[in-house]
């Protein structure tokens, strides 16, 4: 709080988005009274279109969530899974990267193998991710009260807009 009212923020590099830039600049305005508010910047239309965006790209994980025990319970073994194939991707990932080539030196088409298995590893690291990320989203929607009402106003706030 005191770097905001206090210090002059460090410039917002000029790659960012300029509706995010004057999002952040507004939230880092020295005048308490002249920032916005967390109904405020829900309610932004920067924020509300990346709300959107979020849930195109990623399905509609804001939903409440399966209802019944078999459906917990089959998205909880769900989740089991998929941590352990990210374990698995992620101990492989390690098992490339910590290749010494010096010790062992690749022809260049093993190199070239060693690289396309290191992006499909990498690839599926990150679907994996993504799968849990919605699979926690919905056993937390399901399980919260609170973050079903978090969402229901989030959904309001996107209509309103």
């Amino acid at each position: 709080m005191t770097r905001i009212t206090s210090a002059d923020p460090e410039p917002i590099p000029e790659s960012y988005d300029k509706e995010l830039t004057r999002l952040i600049n507004w939230m880092l305005t020295k005048e308490h009274s002249d920032r916005p508010l967390t109904r405020d910047v829900i309610k932004d239309p920067f924020v509300v279109a990346a709300i959107r965006d979020h849930k195109e790209r990623l399905g509609d994980i804001l939903k409440e969530g399966p209802k019944s025990d078999a459906e917990l319970k089959t998205l909880r073994e769900g989740l089991a899974k998929a941590l352990k194939k990210k374990a698995k991707f992620k101990a492989s990932l390690a098992q490339i990267i910590s290749h010494d080539p010096t010790a062992q030196p690749l022809t260049p088409e093993q190199t070239k193998k060693l690289k396309a298995a290191e992006r499909q590893l990498r690839n599926h690291l990150a679907d994996v991710q993504v799968q849990i990320y919605i699979m926690e989203k919905q056993l937390a929607d399901t399980e919260s009260v609170e973050t079903r009402e978090i969402v229901s106003q989030l959904e309001m706030t996107l209509k309103e807009g």
